[in-house]
């Protein structure tokens, strides 16, 4: 389940690449909506390496979870991937490499409906598999319709 990754530091993420996921203050407020954040996320190479490996736990567990017809959230997904995180980061310093989250090594529960929709896109299989809410770009619509009523 594990691959090499690239701790040469060699990326072009900047500043400015930083603020498009989490926002002028850096955590995620008053940033762009969640699916541009999502979508910038996606490009930096530590979280393609992330999105990789939340890949391999739903594959190991999907064939059961389908199985007995159990809906599972994203969010466990994410919490797996999350421990997984903590050893790479662990591994990297013991070879005194320092990686931060700017680099993708870190999750943003906003991201957890995305992840999920994205795994569904690629593997229409796993349809039904993940509990899925509304977005909120969803919900808005719904609103939306329900004025115009």
């Amino acid at each position: 389940m594990q691959d090499e990754l690239d701790f040469s530091g060699n990326n072009a993420h900047t500043l400015e690449d930083d603020r498009k996921i989490h926002g002028d203050d850096g955590i995620g407020h008053e940033a762009n909506d969640t699916e541009s954040q999502w979508e910038a996320w996606k490009e930096l190479p530590g979280s393609r390496h992330i999105l990789r490996q939340a890949y391999r736990f739903a594959h190991h567990y999907s064939k059961d979870w389908i199985r007995h017809g159990q809906q599972v959230s994203a969010k466990l997904l994410w919490e797996l991937t999350r421990h997984y995180i903590k050893k790479v980061k662990k591994r990297a310093e013991r070879k005194g490499i320092d990686i931060r989250h700017w680099q993708g090594f870190a999750l943003n529960n906003a991201f957890t409906p995305s992840l999920a929709r994205h795994m569904v896109a690629h593997h229409p299989e796993w349809e039904g598999m993940f509990l899925m809410k509304k977005t909120t770009k969803e919900k808005a619509q719904d609103s939306l319709e329900k004025l115009e009523e």
